[in-house]
């Protein structure tokens, strides 16, 4: 089968390019001919004979020049699709596997996919449909449901892209141009929910599209993941990226008067510099060790007795939490989102109330004192979690059930 996967970012940059960039790999394993159709921010990136790799602008610039310039490629890039349709008109491709693609790519690819008539399916990473700054999250980084996949104005009243009247607009008027000129749920033939949470929301709100969804949770390759029983330090590990919605603040705030709890971040991002000064005045019982990856962030993951993931938005199905239970290391987790699928309380980790420090110092405390034994059967959870969940092989069967029935 030849398959195309297509997102906005080929390098790494987050959970829904390592699920792009793995999808790609184990399909490729199976002896199926797979093309990327990408963008870089590497001049010199040296493209393989399957990739179609295009040099990226970054649209959403606070400029209104640069902004005024950008925004027609923004909703609708004539280029992009032109680039596309060479591909699609000198390789056959039999399916088309979406992951996020509006904006740097945009939605003018739908139509061209639909030209060659070429069965489209999508993984669904975050809220774009429903809301335009994608994360049910406003300016004042509140958990904000207004839009409902249709008042998509109310984004601007609340400045919810990078708390900007700029930034706000051009996302709202994108999400009133797509639903106008490529409503996806025309496009897509069908779409894979990576949580139940996220399958309900959508559904809450665009009904329509339920009887061409399913639940398919993100995978690792378990094989490159070797179980630890017993860590080595008695740490608790953050690793991903330092932003707001990370909930990176409310756990700094949580560590303070427990000093003897030692806790390891690993990360870049916007939020980068602030944390590092609160770190160095409030909090010396934390360490900043910057971007890992690879073998060195699995040996520190393997090794720390907890991984926190301290989210105060609507995550889904965060490859944080996969790599972790692949590894053994049970989650410190907030309820909200599609986290609670994945720690079960007492046995793959803790939950507690998102945005509240005391909550998470509670919780932070009660990890301390588990019982050893306790401690062993959670991590063997964990693992027995991933294997039943995120399995590689159990994701491909499922994936190539998907690709056959829409094609």
């Amino acid at each position: 089968m030849n398959i195309l996967q297509v997102n906005n970012h080929h390098e790494i940059l987050g959970g829904s390019e390592k699920v792009y960039k793995e999808t790609g790999r184990m399909l490729e394993v199976n002896n199926h001919n797979v093309y990327y159709f990408s963008t870089t921010e590497n001049q010199n990136y040296h493209k393989k004979q399957n990739e179609l790799i295009i040099f990226k602008k970054n649209y959403l610039k606070n400029n209104l020049f640069t902004n005024i310039i950008n925004i027609p490629s923004f909703f609708y890039s004539f280029k992009n699709q032109k680039i596309l349709d060479s591909l699609l008109n000198n390789q056959k491709i039999d399916v088309a596997h979406l992951h996020i693609f509006y904006g740097s790519l945009s939605n003018s690819i739908l139509p061209s996919l639909r030209k060659y008539k070429i069965p489209i399916v999508m993984s669904v990473h975050e809220y774009k449909m429903l809301c335009p700054a994608y994360t049910f999250l406003n300016g004042a980084n509140k958990i904000c449901e207004k839009c409902k996949g249709k008042y998509f104005y109310n984004a601007i009243r609340y400045k919810c892209t990078k708390d900007s009247i700029t930034l706000s607009s051009i996302a709202v008027l994108e999400s009133y141009f797509r639903n106008l000129f490529t409503p996806y749920q025309k496009y897509i033939s069908h779409f894979i929910m990576v949580s139940n949470f996220i399958k309900d929301i959508h559904i809450k709100y665009l009904p329509q599209i339920k009887n061409k969804s399913s639940v398919l949770y993100n995978f690792v390759d378990l094989d490159k993941y070797n179980f630890s029983l017993k860590p080595t330090t008695k740490k608790i590990v953050y690793f991903g990226r330092l932003s707001k919605e990370k909930g990176l603040l409310t756990l700094i705030d949580s560590l303070k008067y427990i000093p003897h709890i030692q806790l390891d971040i690993l990360g870049q991002g916007p939020l980068a510099s602030q944390i590092k000064t609160l770190v160095n005045n409030e909090a010396p019982n934390i360490n900043i060790l910057g971007f890992k990856t690879g073998t060195e962030l699995r040996e520190i993951i393997a090794n720390a007795k907890f991984v926190v993931v301290s989210s105060e938005w609507y995550e889904n199905n965060p490859m944080t939490i996969i790599e972790s239970f692949a590894l053994g290391t049970p989650v410190i987790g907030s309820r909200i989102g599609g986290i609670p699928e994945l720690v079960v309380e007492g046995k793959t980790g803790f939950l507690f109330e998102p945005f509240d420090s005391y909550s998470l110092k509670t919780v932070l405390l009660k990890s301390t004192d588990v019982h050893y034994d306790d401690y062993l059967k959670m991590r063997s959870n964990c693992r027995q979690f991933a294997e039943d969940k995120f399995n590689s092989k159990i994701y491909y069967e499922n994936l190539m059930k998907i690709y056959k029935s829409v094609l």
